[in-house]
């Protein structure tokens, strides 16, 4: 969190926090779980992590032709440091569904806490807190990022809200949104309405009812109150810069198609930026824009076309978990942040941002998620077995004798 703060006081010790912290939760990782068995993974969790570490290994070998080797080698290592927790946590620490939802927990009271305290010192007037723009931005390096953050943090709300059924967690809920709201991100409005709307069809349809009851009832206390803080959000939904509506945005991906062509293997992992300012320097580009400002046209731009090998093994298994898990209770909250992140992607370089907190919350939502996918893996019958037993009486149940585990009189 301090690594992508516009807070300067912050943001000079943000490199070595991130690292400091990245290297205390592997630690705690291992060490807290070395005493537990590894679980044999769902289907989906193995294409998923197959993914994660698919592109974590393209990610180290664009070294070689990396425009920037020590972005690359720093960035790269983030990438399999945060696979392998990842991996070893879904493995072991995510067998208890009650851990799991405790973790989450954990991480919504980060973020609540700095969504919170971002907020204060905006309203205080605190100029760090406040983007170029006027834009609320809160402890982040700008608007578009808080609106990510608040994004994912309301729907990982609405899960534990779910879970815990209890009124102050739906009340609490109310910060991350107006974050979203204050930030004016059309990005995370669209993406939480598509998330939580999917994660609606996937579970109950009459959980519609009280979601838009609340809206409405939010909405009509706003008007009745005169309030008018989230007049500019509704402004940016018709904002045209340069006669683009995504602000620019299109022009730059027209430009990774180019870089592409001219170097087919990409800029190299975390490079991407370096050799954008390059070719702008050299007159060879002319947007400006340093980011892609999109997750996947990122992925290409710094792994040329063998990135599309990671890239739809990701997509491959996100779909899936989004189509699979199971939606219901945490799992609401869990598959609504999947939905809500994948439209992220589409307009915000964050899927593996550099130095961001967002790849953390999200891929963990991915794999928590896998957790709960039903298997379909039958019990092996017994040879003679004619018709299905009770699981006590269970050929699987049986000793190696091939007595039956009852004792009868």
């Amino acid at each position: 969190m301090a690594n992508a703060s516009g807070i300067s006081v912050i943001a000079t010790f943000g490199s070595i926090a991130k690292i400091g912290a990245l290297i205390l939760l592997l630690f705690l990782t291992i060490a807290t779980n070395r005493s537990e068995k590894a679980r044999a993974p769902s289907i989906n969790q193995k294409i998923t992590l197959t993914a994660l570490w698919t592109t974590a290994g393209f990610a180290m070998v664009s070294i070689i032709w990396s425009a920037s080797w020590l972005e690359t080698l720093t960035e790269g290592g983030t990438v399999v440091i945060l696979v392998y927790i990842l991996h070893f946590a879904s493995s072991t620490r995510w067998r208890q569904r009650t851990v799991l939802i405790d973790d989450f927990v954990a991480i919504y009271r980060v973020l609540l806490a700095v969504l919170a305290l971002g907020s204060v010192l905006s309203f205080a007037g605190f100029g760090d807190a406040i983007g170029g723009a006027g834009r609320h931005q809160g402890l982040f390096a700008n608007p578009n990022m808080l609106g990510v953050i608040a994004a994912v943090t309301f729907t990982i709300g609405v899960g534990i809200a779910l879970e815990k059924r209890r009124l102050i967690l739906w009340l609490i809920l109310l910060i991350p949104l107006a974050n979203v709201l204050l930030s004016e991100s059309r990005t995370a409005l669209v993406a939480i309405f598509v998330g939580v709307l999917w994660a609606v069809v996937r579970s109950k349809i009459i959980l519609l009812i009280p979601l838009g009851f609340g809206v409405v009832l939010t909405s009509l206390v706003f008007a009745v109150a005169g309030i008018n803080h989230f007049g500019g959000t509704i402004e940016r939904f018709t904002e045209s810069e340069e006669g683009d509506l995504l602000n620019s945005r299109t022009q730059a991906w027209q430009e990774v198609i180019w870089n592409i062509q001219e170097n087919p293997l990409g800029a190299g992992w975390a490079a991407g930026r370096v050799a954008m300012e390059q070719f702008y320097n050299m007159g060879y580009t002319s947007s400006g824009i340093f980011t892609m400002h999109n997750s996947w046209f990122q992925i290409f731009n710094e792994l040329g076309w063998v990135g599309f090998i990671p890239i739809s093994l990701l997509i491959y298994a996100t779909i899936r978990v989004a189509l699979q898990a199971d939606a219901s209770g945490f799992g609401f909250g869990l598959v609504a942040t999947i939905l809500t992140g994948s439209m992220i992607h589409i307009t915000e370089s964050v899927m593996f941002g550099i130095g961001q907190p967002y790849p953390y919350i999200f891929w963990a939502a991915v794999l928590g998620a896998t957790m709960s996918v039903p298997t379909k893996t039958k019990l092996p019958q017994h040879p003679n077995e004619k018709f299905p037993l009770p699981n006590r009486f269970h050929a699987s149940n049986w000793n190696q004798s091939g007595s039956s585990p009852l004792v009868m009189p």
